[in-house]
């Protein structure tokens, strides 16, 4: 076997004619020499389309490997956090409305989606909120940086980085800069219709849950969804989500939630959640 691989690699070079028993260095002209120049290398000549520079240089032109960062006092900067669903109340962004940006905003977001998000938000019922409940979260956290602009302008100055929980991410792009304010606003209503689709599809539940240092959670879900399926075929559960150490959201189920959640008050080094 090893002579037959040796033949076939000695035939294949004699095809590019390297393979002659000499010892000259590969011809310039050959299939392989011309394979060998365009090859990739980190030491590679300069490309000569720059749109290709990323994808075959470690760096582009005149880009140094290490840009020293400066060093930066975290007092003198500033983060922002925003939520994700879950958050939202009834009464929330009343406290918005004494800034004109705050109000010309929720009008704007009512424009985009046609449906009055101010009301929905100040006034609910509870049950429109909480199926409206992305489009307002977003746009209250948004009105409250208005808020924000008048009573603290610096924090927004200092602001060098935003991020948020789930939806949240949404409103930190937009924040950013990263998607303009209308798409962002049809973005939120085509999540919440998609997750409501899927949630009338297969109805299930969630439910969070904190670790005890020796939980075993794994063990928790598969004997729970094992009990479920005694009774139910369809029932099942699994990690959603690893929120942050030992809190975890579990997915499934409402039969194998409320399984859980019975183990997790009958065993305090399980789990425990709401």
């Amino acid at each position: 076997m090893r002579l037959v691989l040796v033949n076939r690699f000695c035939n294949f070079l004699k095809l590019v004619r390297f393979c002659s028993g000499s010892s000259r260095s590969v011809s310039s002209e050959t299939p392989l020499r011309k394979l060998l120049d365009q090859s990739t290398s980190f030491g590679e000549r300069e490309v000569q389309e720059p749109e290709l520079q990323w994808a075959t240089l470690p760096y582009a032109d005149e880009l140094p490997a290490h840009k020293p960062q400066p060093q930066t006092d975290p007092r003198d900067t500033a983060v922002l956090l925003f939520p994700g669903q879950g958050s939202q109340y009834v009464g929330m962004g009343k406290d918005l409305l004494k800034f004109p940006a705050a109000r010309e905003l929720y009008d704007f977001a009512s424009s985009v989606v046609g449906w009055n998000v101010l009301r929905v938000c100040t006034e609910g019922p509870e049950e429109e909120l909480t199926r409206r409940c992305q489009t307002c979260v977003m746009v209250s956290s948004l009105a409250a940086l208005e808020r924000l602009r008048e009573e603290r302008p610096s924090t927004l100055e200092r602001a060098r980085a935003a991020a948020g929980f789930s939806l949240g991410e949404i409103t930190a792009l937009t924040w950013a800069g990263a998607l303009p304010l209308e798409q962002a606003f049809r973005l939120v209503e085509v999540r919440a219709a998609a997750m409501e689709a899927a949630s009338r599809d297969r109805p299930g539940a969630m439910l969070t849950v904190w670790l005890a240092p020796d939980a075993r959670l794994r063990e928790a879900i598969r004997r729970a969804a094992e009990h479920a399926r005694a009774s139910d075929s369809d029932a099942h559960c699994s990690i959603a989500s690893y929120l942050y150490p030992e809190c975890k959201v579990i997915a499934g189920s409402e039969e194998v939630k409320q399984l859980i959640i019975y183990e997790g008050a009958a065993d305090k080094s399980a789990a425990q959640g709401t």
